[in-house]
């Protein structure tokens, strides 16, 4: 029997509010690992719409990554 996970999506956007530099660090690092929006997003635990959303918003995210699925 496993434990049900946490949701993750909370705990990374309050990294982003109390962190912001971690929380860049964190998702640039999973990105760059995944080369993808989608497959970062699943990494993550997040929602991929969560995720582009936090990437448009924040130039300095995706800033020289090589993304499949990102412009």
């Amino acid at each position: 029997m496993t434990l049900p996970a946490e949701p993750r999506e909370p705990l990374l956007l309050a990294l982003r509010r109390a962190d912001p530099p971690a929380f860049r660090r964190e998702v640039r690092a999973v990105l760059a690992a995944q080369c993808s929006v989608s497959a970062g997003a699943r990494a993550l635990g997040v929602r991929e719409a969560t995720l582009r959303d936090l990437l448009a918003g924040d130039a300095e995210l995706a800033r020289g990554l090589d993304l499949d699925d990102w412009p």
